[in-house]
């Protein structure tokens, strides 16, 4: 590779940290902008006149899920809960999250007045107080529309890249690196910030060549990396540490991870896997 060809590297690597700055600041300015829109209070019920005693969350899900579908947490558990006073006894009141808005308007309109163990209960539309200034929430719709905008036309431009690069006479598996423990698997992310630790990986993966594409895994929390040179990857594996600068991130060729698949087979031949691995990949984010 002769100076010039070095010099341009360098300017298209400036241009590249320089676009992922102007988007992080875009997505900030959007975050704020957000802050200022009315916020849609979540769909859900409040419930008093309630016995205060002998009567479970279970009870209270049992006698609106007929309305429509009841909200979870992310342990799976029902989102309605009992209210109690200091001592820990119940107060006689419950709120309770559907998923859809018509199921707070058909529950209020059912169930107000009905009895429940012998009390008369009242059912209304639970009113939220409106948040504060510095917490971040907001409509996710519009910024997924214009993250799937500025995405596709992404997508486009790469397809291009890929058709004009990837004829190295190298196979797309050689190339390939997986980089693990990038992103935590039991937390959820929304778009915007995957793209940002995307495209914080690329970024560092270029200083040991060129890329030619990426794909996030979130159920794996991996990201792949395909590189143009199969040197280039595996330089870029051997300084895994120095990526994200992050002891706990992991780096490994995929041909390593075919190989690992195939010996554990061999071993396991007698023994009849039902278990499919479940990739949920988000290309080219």
């Amino acid at each position: 590779m002769d100076a010039e060809e070095v010099e341009l590297k360098e300017q298209l690597k400036h241009l590249k940290k320089a676009e992922l700055a102007k988007r992080k600041l875009e997505r900030r300015e959007r975050e704020q902008q957000k802050l200022k829109r009315p916020i849609k209070p979540p769909a859900a019920v409040y419930i008093s006149g309630l016995p205060t005693s002998g009567i479970s969350e279970d009870d209270i899900v049992d006698e609106f899920q007929p309305y429509g579908a009841v909200r979870k947490d992310h342990e799976g558990d029902w989102k309605c809960r009992l209210y109690r006073d200091a001592a820990g006894e119940l107060k006689g009141d419950a709120i309770l999250f559907y998923m859809n808005d018509e199921s707070v308007t058909l529950a209020v309109e059912m169930m107000n007045g009905y009895a429940i163990k012998g009390c008369k209960i009242n059912v209304e539309v639970a009113k939220f107080e409106e948040p504060k200034k510095e917490t971040t929430s907001g409509d996710i719709e519009a910024e997924e529309e214009e993250e799937e905008e500025e995405e596709h036309e992404d997508h486009k431009r790469r397809k291009l890249d890929n058709k004009a690069r990837d004829n190295t006479g190298e196979s797309r598996t050689s190339r390939t690196l997986i980089l693990a423990n990038v992103l935590d698997i039991y937390r959820d992310f929304e778009l915007g910030e995957i793209q940002d630790i995307k495209e914080d990986i690329v970024t560092g993966c270029e200083d040991f060549g060129e890329v030619i594409n990426a794909e996030v895994d979130t159920g794996r929390g991996q990201i792949h990396v395909v590189f143009k040179l199969r040197k280039e990857a595996l330089c870029c594996r051997e300084n895994e540490g120095q990526v994200l600068r992050r002891s706990e991130l992991l780096a490994y060729m995929i041909e390593d991870e075919n190989v690992s698949e195939e010996e554990n087979t061999g071993e396991e031949s007698s023994e009849v896997d039902d278990e499919t691995s479940g990739d949920n990949l988000l290309n080219d984010l």
